[in-house]
């Protein structure tokens, strides 16, 4: 519903991503890749650097948990949902 509330001109899909695929010899990445995801929503940071260094733009929600290291180009830290909305209007 946020979807639809704040972005009703877009064609999208939403893929909830968790564990599903573990085991099955596939990264999150490799599988965004192949359905061809350009946006990422995420709060681990090594699913985030996986996937936007595939060229996958990502907005990695700022956690105690992922604080450390450098962050790719197509990374985006923000705080919460108005900080990723914000930046999605800014880059349409």
């Amino acid at each position: 519903s946020f979807f639809q509330k704040n972005f009703p001109e877009l064609n999208y899909e939403l893929i909830f991503s968790g564990d599903i695929f573990n085991g099955q010899g596939k990264t999150k990445s490799k599988i965004f890749k192949k359905l061809k995801i350009k946006t990422l929503i995420e709060d681990n940071k090594n699913y985030a650097i996986d996937c936007a260094n595939l060229g996958i733009i990502t907005y990695l929600l700022d956690k105690p948990w992922n604080q450390n290291g450098n962050l790719n180009s197509n990374i985006i830290r923000v705080k919460n949902w108005n900080e990723i909305l914000g930046e999605i209007n800014k880059n349409k």
